[in-house]
């Protein structure tokens, strides 16, 4: 791969990803370009693959320990919501896939190559709190991707907005809140009042398991962070999403199930509140509608 020069590199790579990452096609794009001689089998692709991919996985190691061992979520908000929900948490579940070959892979390298960074990410692989973190947001991140998977489709769903953006709420809402809280959603429950005790938050299955290692000062440390995490993801989530709104779950005749099948109009109820919300005054022809 020595003997490649950069632009021929870079131009391998884009021919592995314009031709549905298959190494054969990218391989034959290649030779069509520069000839047999440059690449002489497609490990020289793997290798790029490899490095590309290591790329990847050390960018979000430093994204996350930067974000999760200094400003402790308190940035939450300011972060690009989209790249949390649908890039972060992928990150978060390859790297703990392969957190003993990374360390392994990083301390070699700095071992043969006396490789500066290679030792910083090293020690960050080694820092147990970071590793917490990052179970943490495996197990707290699936929440954001579940709830922002369900309006992804092609489907009509806007009737299910609000129970789902209640649903939603509660399931971060009963990893630190007293089960009474749960019951009138308002942000009166972003109060320490109303907090489980920081011991008793519940951070994900993997995250309990592994902190059972760890000293009484350090898990209260790190549960101290995911606390403020869940508080500013809550106050957040509790002004913006409609999980009150009593006109979308009153739109349950968009529902095909009940649009489409004339014993469930039958049995729908009127639609007065809505009419009344549009202005509609005629409410005889909208109940025949």
């Amino acid at each position: 791969m020595s003997n490649l020069t950069t632009e021929e590199k870079i131009y391998l790579v884009e021919c592995f990803f314009s031709r549905g990452k298959v190494y054969s096609n990218a391989y034959r794009g290649f030779r069509t370009k520069y000839g047999t001689h440059k690449v002489k089998s497609e490990n020289t692709l793997k290798r790029l693959e490899f490095i590309i991919s290591l790329n990847v996985c050390v960018t979000s190691l430093h994204f996350l320990a930067i974000n999760l061992n200094h400003v402790k979520f308190k940035n939450y908000q300011k972060w690009d919501t989209l790249y949390i929900q649908l890039v972060l948490r992928k990150c978060v579940t390859r790297l703990l896939d392969n957190w003993e070959v990374l360390k392994h892979y990083f301390h070699l390298e700095n071992i043969e190559n006396k490789n500066n960074s290679a030792i910083t990410i090293f020690n960050i692989l080694n820092d147990n709190k970071i590793k917490a973190y990052m179970l943490f947001l495996k197990y707290s991140l699936h929440f954001f991707n579940e709830f922002n998977a369900l309006f992804q489709g092609r489907k009509v769903l806007i009737y299910k907005l609000s129970e789902s953006s209640e649903h939603f709420i509660k399931q971060i809402g009963c990893n630190f809140l007293l089960p009474a809280a749960l019951k009138n959603l308002s942000l009166e429950i972003i109060n320490p009042q109303y907090f489980l005790d920081v011991n008793l938050i519940y951070t994900g299955p993997e995250c309990e398991s592994f902190l059972q290692l760890e000293s009484s000062k350090i898990v209260l440390e790190i549960k101290s962070t995911c606390l403020s995490f869940y508080t500013t993801a809550l106050e957040e989530m509790l002004q913006r999403l409609p999980y009150n709104d009593k006109i979308l779950r009153q739109c349950k005749f968009l529902d095909s199930s009940v649009a489409l099948r004339e014993e469930s109009r039958l049995n729908f109820p009127d639609l007065k509140d809505i009419a009344k919300h549009f202005q509609i005054s005629d409410i005889t022809a909208l109940a025949h509608e």
